[in-house]
């Protein structure tokens, strides 16, 4: 991975300035990730070794991580103060030092484990800990300038691999589900993309396995041995990883011309999407286009598949807030990015599904390019 600035540090600095928070101390993976700028897969589940981040007001940012890993996060990171223990220490112990003297801390709840807060508190009594989780939430969902490029080049990039694997599809002779998924990826790296552990999909669903959204579980439809057949609808997802950020894509083919079923299924997602272009401004609430495509969906007969909302953010993983649901309330503004992700169900009961980036501007919105026009499933050629 490049180390990029993202001048997430410089924005970090002025909102903790202006924060309730006289230091924060962020354990989540994800936070970790994205307040330091190192990427480390492993820390999402080597959890007896974590690696946390601590900050002060009007101070340089600090990482506390296991000694060995003390040089990589060196390199893969914009933190150039690290604290390590050894194997034998008490990981917390670097922090209850970092401390010493703060009288409020802000730390990520929702991630940190009882037995963390435990400690803190019983080696720093005088220490109010409170939870952050809500205004990191807010820190991460409004992008930098640097970000917001970052994340547009990472899907108009992810869209152009996808096509690139679509096009070595003929209807006759049409290869597995296994390879198309392995082709999607394949074409993905080609393009200077990564696929990583913990988040990363690349799925062809075809036939009767693209009826269920997660196809032949407990495996999550990473492809099988299948055929693609002529007549088959084919639902592809791919998410790529790019210096640490995330693109969540899916797009459809027909192996042939669309019946009346997939024709009109497609069309509905267009609908959908017509919809939900027109609704996305600033001011916004989150669960109102959630609403919106509901209201659209039930005027227009549409099956959507609503149980899991209708899109959500993106950032250092592919899912997080906004949430566009029914019961995230945040109001949308400038910066942020959301991922449309729409699923309805055709008549032959297979699932069609698209999933489009959205930058909001100050009036409206940026959509991620397309390589090509989208207006129709990708539909392959008889024979090569």
């Amino acid at each position: 991975m490049e180390k990029v600035n993202l001048f997430v540090l410089e924005k970090l600095k002025a909102e903790l300035a202006e924060s309730p928070y006289e230091a924060i101390l962020v354990f989540g993976a994800d936070h970790v990730h994205y307040l330091s700028g190192a990427v480390l897969p492993s820390m999402f589940s080597h959890k007896s070794e974590p690696v946390y981040f601590f900050m002060a007001q009007a101070a340089e940012p600090v990482l506390i991580c296991p000694a060995k890993l003390k040089n990589t996060l060196l390199q893969l990171g914009w933190v150039k103060k690290i604290v390590t223990y050894q194997p034998a220490q008490n990981p917390l112990l670097p922090a209850e030092n970092l401390l010493e003297g703060i009288k409020e801390v802000g730390m990520d709840f929702e991630r940190m484990s009882v037995a963390v807060y435990e400690d803190l508190q019983k080696a720093l009594p005088a220490l109010k800990i409170s939870a952050c989780d809500t205004w990191l939430k807010g820190l991460r969902m409004v992008k930098t300038t640097a970000e917001l490029q970052l994340l547009a080049h990472l899907a108009a990039t992810t869209d152009h691999g996808i096509a690139g694997a679509i096009h070595h599809v003929p209807v006759l002779g049409a290869r597995s589900e296994k390879y198309i998924a392995e082709d999607l990826r394949v074409h993905c790296i080609e393009r200077e993309l990564d696929c990583q552990g913990y988040h990363s999909l690349s799925l062809a669903a075809s036939g009767s396995h693209s009826q269920k959204i997660w196809p032949l579980a407990p495996s999550y439809g990473m492809g099988w041995a299948k055929t693609l057949n002529p007549g088959d609808t084919v639902r592809l997802e791919m998410r790529s990883v790019l210096n640490g950020y995330w693109c969540d894509a899916a797009r459809m083919l027909t192996m042939g011309t669309p019946d009346d079923s997939q024709n009109d299924a497609y069309q509905s997602l267009a609908v959908l999407r017509d919809a939900f272009e027109a609704a996305l401004l600033p001011g916004v609430k989150a669960n109102a286009l959630y609403q919106k495509l509901i209201q659209i969906s039930d005027a227009n007969n549409i099956r959507l598949v609503e149980a899991l909302g209708v899109g959500h953010g993106v950032g250092v993983t592919p899912y997080e807030g906004p949430f566009l649901n029914a019961w995230d309330e945040t109001v949308l503004s400038s910066g942020m990015v959301v991922v449309l992700d729409i699923m309805v169900q055709a008549s032959n009961q297979d699932l069609f599904r698209i999933r489009e980036t959205y930058q909001l501007t100050a009036s409206g919105f940026t959509r991620a390019d397309w390589y090509q026009s989208w207006d129709q499933p990708y539909i392959p050629a008889y024979t090569f």
